[in-house]
């Protein structure tokens, strides 16, 4: 949780009265501490079994059982979504990315997260020529977590 502590104070103005969309949410740590300072913080997984139920008793969440690759929400419904430590976890990553920027408002930005070094892999190798490939706008940090923010245009 510390290092999710360290991605919300580093990007907080990603978070702080937003509209927050956590892709393959898993355990929902990320959820449950952006919901301290987010408008609304929507989360969903493929399957429930990781997911605790603590998320229903936080006001500002909604979690809901979903494939990132068909999401069923509406074009334009969030100011930022993120995928944290689950790259490895999705099966057609640049279909997740094309979802995640059509249910991103104008302007929003899908940050993709990682500390595990399988994730870390995947983002250097394999993530970033498909964003070049594409013309995707990105700006990659890297440190403890390495951060790529991707911006709707």
């Amino acid at each position: 949780m510390k290092m999710i502590e360290q991605l919300l104070a580093q990007e907080s103005g990603y978070f702080t009265d937003r509209s927050v969309l956590e892709i393959a949410c898993g355990g929902a740590e990320l959820t449950i501490l952006a919901a301290r300072t987010a408008k609304e913080v929507y989360c969903i997984d493929i399957e429930r079994k990781r997911v605790p139920t603590v998320l229903n008793k936080i006001d500002n969440v909604y979690f809901k059982i979903m494939d990132a690759c068909s999401m069923e929400f509406n074009k334009d419904k969030f100011d930022t979504a993120v995928i944290w430590n689950a790259v490895g976890h999705l099966d057609n990553l640049p279909r997740v990315i094309s979802e995640s920027m059509r249910v991103l408002k104008p302007e929003g930005v899908l940050l993709i997260c990682a500390s595990w070094k399988l994730d870390k892999v995947i983002m250097e190798e394999s993530l970033l020529p498909f964003l070049d490939e594409r013309h995707y706008s990105y700006i990659v940090k890297n440190g403890k977590f390495d951060v790529i923010v991707i911006k709707k245009l």
